[in-house]
């Protein structure tokens, strides 16, 4: 998965669940959304991630979500309209 968390990336979620380790997540995940030619399970993958952190209670993982993909023209609907209807 180029580009996306790797095991390491994960281990890190789980040992430290601070919001500036999901901010480090959702930036990294969103990027390789974005930028990266992703496989389509890695796709499924990192749109799953996504519908988890749009319910996050920290404002700033949702901040880094929306400025790293506001311009995905592949974000999918339910996604966009989380992100657009939040503070």
């Amino acid at each position: 998965m180029a580009g996306m968390l790797t095991e390491a990336d994960v281990r890190k979620l789980m040992t430290d669940p601070s919001p500036d380790a999901r901010v480090e997540t959702a930036t990294k995940v969103a990027k390789a959304f974005y930028e990266t030619e992703l496989s389509p399970a890695e796709r499924v993958l990192a749109e799953e991630i996504f519908r988890i952190m749009v319910r996050d209670a920290e404002v700033r993982v949702r901040e880094a979500l929306s400025i790293n993909l506001k311009s995905s023209p592949e974000l999918p609907k339910d996604v966009a309209l989380s992100l657009a209807r939040d503070v």
